[in-house]
């Protein structure tokens, strides 16, 4: 059978969240699907959803959900397998409208669809589809979707499928190998998550500083804007600069004296770091180069 997209699959969405609603929204608003079903552990965040979505009926139970083409399991990491092996559970009693098989893909980025095998042993195609994008704002996300890069992995059929349907809510799909998942979150963790942390220490540290709060906003945004542009053009190495990257090792050793006496695990992260910034500018790259490493191996 040839994966074709009909915007005329239904789609039912397990977890109102915010990556849930957004996509639904998106879905409902470019006429991906037809939004059918709802349902969230909190009754209060699935009625929120379908405000937000313009589109979709709250359901109390998964046994009280339709049929539907295309099941979106938008739940925590933590509640995947739970979710799917509840609805394996009611599925023989749920019929697929249009296609001989429907699809349920989970939203981690982390796990594999292999989380979702009790569905595929009910017959339903399985894989999972991250999108690389920060969800923090709902409303936002939706207006900033366009070319978002969605990863998918899964069983052939369905990876086709939804690598499509990605495109027509705007997004741009991408393959993945499921052994590698791990890593590819981590990196997604590190450019997006902890990128917001690092940025919450410096605000703090400026604080601290005793430099007024509007300051604080002007250099924050001066700092991460061109910081954020350098990168995208010339890349992380190109881009680097500060104490570390000019091998100022004086203001290395003194400047992590003054954090770790004020924010002692701050001053672990600014040791560390500045250890591989320090490499990254002799080398291009945080890694350990494989030949070094092999030397100080056999030393």
């Amino acid at each position: 059978m040839q994966a074709m997209i009909s915007n005329m699959y239904t789609v039912n969405v397990i977890g109102c969240g915010k990556v849930g609603k957004t996509l639904a929204a998106l879905i409902h608003q470019r006429g991906a699907g037809i939004i059918q079903d709802l349902y969230s552990r909190s009754h209060t965040s699935a009625h929120a959803a379908k405000e937000f979505i313009g589109a979709g009926r709250v359901v109390q139970a998964l046994a009280s959900m339709r049929g539907a083409d295309i099941w979106v399991i938008a739940v925590p990491d933590s509640q995947i397998s739970s979710v799917c092996n509840a609805l394996a559970i009611v599925s023989e009693k749920i019929a697929a409208p249009l296609l001989n098989m429907p699809i349920a893909f989970h939203c981690s980025g982390f796990e594999s669809s292999a989380l979702l095998e009790p569905l595929r042993s009910k017959g339903y195609g399985t894989a999972s589809l991250h999108p690389v994008m920060s969800f923090a704002d709902p409303h936002l996300s939706v207006k900033i979707f366009k070319d978002t890069p969605c990863a998918i992995e899964g069983d052939p059929r369905s990876a086709e499928i939804l690598g499509k349907w990605v495109g027509q809510i705007g997004g741009k799909a991408f393959e993945l190998t499921a052994n590698k998942k791990g890593l590819y979150h981590a990196a997604a963790v590190f450019s997006s998550n902890l990128n917001v942390v690092l940025q919450a220490i410096a605000v703090e540290a400026w604080q601290a500083s005793g430099i007024h709060q509007d300051v604080i906003a002007d250099l924050h945004a001066a700092l991460l804007n061109a910081t954020t542009q350098n990168i995208l053009k010339m890349g992380p190495a190109q881009a680097l600069t500060g104490p570390a990257a000019r091998g100022d090792e004086r203001v290395v050793r003194l400047q992590h004296h003054i954090v770790q006496h004020w924010h002692p695990e701050a001053g672990q992260a600014y040791e560390l770091l500045s250890k591989l910034a320090t490499r990254l500018a002799s080398s291009g790259q945080t890694l350990v180069d494989t030949k070094i490493r092999r030397k100080q191996e056999n030393d």
